[in-house]
């Protein structure tokens, strides 16, 4: 059987309009929503683009991070601004002294610890104090009587220009006036061994240099016989006071300069005293008891002290 041939005849506005037709859907397909999510994933899943990605992801976060640390460096700097103020007002305060300063280290907030450092000290300076004034009033009790022991000794130096003689009786009117205590009083016992140990000191020195103005004299004038008037001129004012000089400093010696009395009487007992030492001598008898006999010259001298008991005692009944 022969095959027959079959020729298919299309027209040409079918094969144009079909064209056209497929490709106005394939514009469609490709403007769809879906053809672009599907365009997008095609994208992604490129491997060059997914690398350039995560590049920009990374060049972003750099970025963020320099974005941060630059926040950072701003903050720490606006908080050490007021610490630059505070410290160019120290400055200014450092310049001008009449500028308190509040921010300074000496304005300083004082802690616990400091509290504690301030009342310790506190307690140790109280403490001392109490100390200090526990002391001064000992030495304010102790003091009246050493002043008075030194008034007794400073009336007994001038008690002995009117009499190198003692009794007790003289000696406890004495205490009794300058120390202002009555006879029977326990502190009398003590005081009269003080003031007999201080006059016989006087009685040993005042002999002493009675001889040495003795022994100075018979070398001076060796033909000098009794009467011996050349000590009338050998014994000055000058001579005797030296020889009284510890006495002396302890009376009233502006007033005892004025009286002229006193002055012509000690100068005639001290010659008189160093006549009866050089007979003595030439006839080599004791020196000593001579220093205790001429009281005649001076027993009634009114010998002027600070405190005006010498020169008040009734020595002559006190002796007899």
């Amino acid at each position: 059987m022969s095959k027959k041939r079959f020729r298919l005849i299309v027209p040409k506005d079918i094969t144009t309009t079909k064209i056209q037709s497929d490709s106005l859907n394939d514009e469609t397909v490709i403007n769809s929503p879906s053809t672009k999510k599907k365009k997008v994933q095609k994208r992604d899943t490129n491997p060059r683009r997914t690398r350039s990605s995560t590049k920009k992801l990374q060049s972003q976060q750099e970025q963020s991070k320099d974005l941060n640390h630059h926040t950072k460096t701003i903050q720490k700097r606006n908080s050490q601004e007021p610490l630059e103020e505070y410290s160019s007002k120290d400055e200014t305060t450092s310049q001008n002294p009449d500028v308190t300063n509040l921010a300074s280290p000496k304005n300083h907030i004082p802690t616990a610890s400091q509290h504690e450092m301030t009342s310790t000290n506190s307690t140790l300076h109280s403490s001392i104090e109490m100390q200090v004034l526990q002391n001064q009033e000992s030495l304010l009790q102790k003091k009246p009587e050493e002043h008075k022991k030194f008034q007794l000794q400073e009336e007994c130096k001038a008690l002995f220009i009117r009499t190198r003689n003692n009794t007790q009786e003289l000696y406890e009117e004495l205490i009794s006036r300058v120390c202002k205590i009555s006879k029977t009083d326990s502190r009398i016992g003590a005081l009269l061994k003080d003031v007999g140990g201080w006059y016989n000191t006087y009685r040993c020195k005042f002999h002493v240099a009675v001889v040495k103005l003795a022994d100075d004299f018979i070398v001076t004038h060796e033909n000098a016989v009794e009467p011996y008037d050349e000590l009338n001129e050998f014994i000055t004012e000058d001579v005797w006071r030296r020889v009284l000089c510890m006495h002396l400093k302890a009376t009233d010696q502006q007033k005892l300069k004025r009286d002229e009395a006193i002055i012509t009487k000690l100068g005639i007992f001290m010659q008189q005293v160093v006549k009866a030492v050089i007979i003595a001598q030439k006839n080599s008898r004791d020196t000593q008891p001579i220093i205790k006999k001429y009281d005649e010259y001076t027993i009634d001298l009114k010998i002027p002290t600070k405190l005006g008991v010498v020169e008040s005692l009734p020595v002559r009944e006190l002796l007899n």
